[in-house]
């Protein structure tokens, strides 16, 4: 597999790969290069799952490849996830809001790094390029206690704009 390319715009900085087993890395960068989902989505995966391999690196220095991976595995990673503080597992060139060092992760970045998870272990198994060993979609679903914390975010509408839907609302017509 090809390193990062740090002149692509497309990919992180060749920085953000320290403390990662090289294997793990080039795991990532082939799913990387196949996967079709979008630019945006692929390389905040790609993200997650250096972090993933960081954590791998540290606390499970024989999982390298997503081969690896056993159930035991990813309940250990569903609980690094759950436990999960900011800085815990980035590159050290990724610099944080230092008054949210050492809180725990929002309920949004831990979605994250279950759909990472799940997208990146879902393509592997029906690219048939690793053994199905767990159904990758139920082990890293997000759990119902998790997205009630995400919940709706709503915003406030201006008066003009509320005034407008609510004439338009009241005027409206089978036609329409």
């Amino acid at each position: 597999s090809k390193p990062i390319e740090p002149d692509n715009p497309m990919q992180p900085a060749a920085t953000t790969v320290a403390d990662i087993a090289e294997a793990w890395l080039a795991w990532c960068n082939r799913w990387y290069d196949t996967t079709l989902v979008s630019g945006k989505t692929r390389k905040s995966a790609f993200f997650q799952l250096l972090k993933v391999g960081r954590w791998l690196y540290k606390t499970h220095p024989e999982v390298v490849s997503p081969a690896d991976w056993t159930r035991d595995t990813v309940t250990d990673a569903l609980a690094m996830i759950h436990h999960l503080q900011v800085g815990d597992y980035v590159s050290s060139a990724f610099h944080h809001n230092p008054t949210r060092l050492g809180q725990p992760m929002r309920p949004q970045s831990k979605k994250a790094m279950l759909s990472a998870l799940s997208l990146f272990f879902r393509d592997c198994q029906n690219w048939e390029w690793i053994p199905i060993r767990f159904d990758a979609a139920r082990c890293f679903a997000i759990p119902r206690s998790l997205s009630r914390l995400i919940g709706p975010s709503p915003r406030v509408i201006a008066d003009d704009v509320w005034a407008k839907l609510l004439w338009a609302g009241m005027n409206l017509t089978e036609e329409d």
